[in-house]
């Protein structure tokens, strides 16, 4: 058995995705999770502002 929790943030800045691309990511990081636990566990889905300093 595998418990999926989402923890959403409220207030969070605007960003523009493609939706289908993100639910894709999604799928394939919860499928991956769920691999890796064949004895049960959680998968927490979590959302917060991240700044990024990027070198470039």
């Amino acid at each position: 058995m595998i418990t999926l929790e989402v923890v959403g943030t409220s207030g969070l800045c605007p960003a523009l995705v493609d939706p289908s691309q993100l639910e894709n990511a999604l799928l394939n990081l919860c499928i991956n999770a769920r691999d890796t636990m064949p004895d049960g566990g959680r998968i927490t889905i979590e959302t917060a502002d991240k700044w990024l300093d990027l070198l470039i």
